[in-house]
């Protein structure tokens, strides 16, 4: 079974990470989040406009305590860039592919040696990753079997309804642009 697979759609990967590293000057080096949110969940007003995003917000005890449907709203600093253009693109994708809409969008990055706890998803979402910085030491595991997706600035899908992992085994950070894609058929 393909778990990822690459959709055809590329991303101008120079104009996206232009507009990654504006975001890395607005947090700086030293206090970089592993995820960013692109957009934020409706009128909450979360710290720096709901653009952080730590591990553990969606779910406490094992239980889900927001919705891919919260996150409705793009935060200031993207409006007008390519990557809100690129992001509507998605959101276009995502209806006429799968009849889904489009949740959470945020950067997310690993640092170097690490890995992700096997997890799954709930069962009517799927993500649209597009790689940004990546290397061929990083790859994910879906029920046991290895996936890369190393075309940097290519859509893929992938499937998180199962069983996986995310694993950096590089030196480097690894930074991917992951959508959510909730009700999906």
């Amino acid at each position: 079974m393909n778990y990822v697979v690459d959709t055809g759609i590329q991303f101008d990967i120079g104009k996206l990470l232009a507009d990654y590293d504006k975001v890395r000057e607005f947090f700086g080096t030293k206090q970089f989040p592993p995820q960013i949110n692109i957009r934020r969940r409706g009128n909450d007003p979360q710290y720096l406009d709901g653009m952080l995003d730590f591990a553990g917000s969606l779910y406490r005890d094992g239980k889900m305590r927001a919705r891919e449907n919260e996150w409705d709203t793009y935060i200031g600093m993207f409006n007008d860039t390519y990557t809100e253009t690129m992001c509507k693109e998605i959101e276009a994708f995502a209806r006429y592919t799968f009849d889904g809409k489009v949740g959470r969008i945020r950067y997310m990055t690993m640092a170097p040696k690490s890995v992700l706890t096997y997890h799954w998803d709930p069962d009517d979402i799927i993500r649209l990753h597009i790689p940004l910085i990546t290397n061929d030491n990083c790859f994910f595991i879906n029920n046991e079997v290895i996936s890369r997706m190393d075309a940097v600035g290519h859509m893929y899908t992938f499937n998180s309804t199962v069983k996986h992992t995310a694993v950096n085994a590089s030196r480097e950070s690894r930074t991917h642009l992951v959508a959510s894609v909730y009700n999906a058929n």
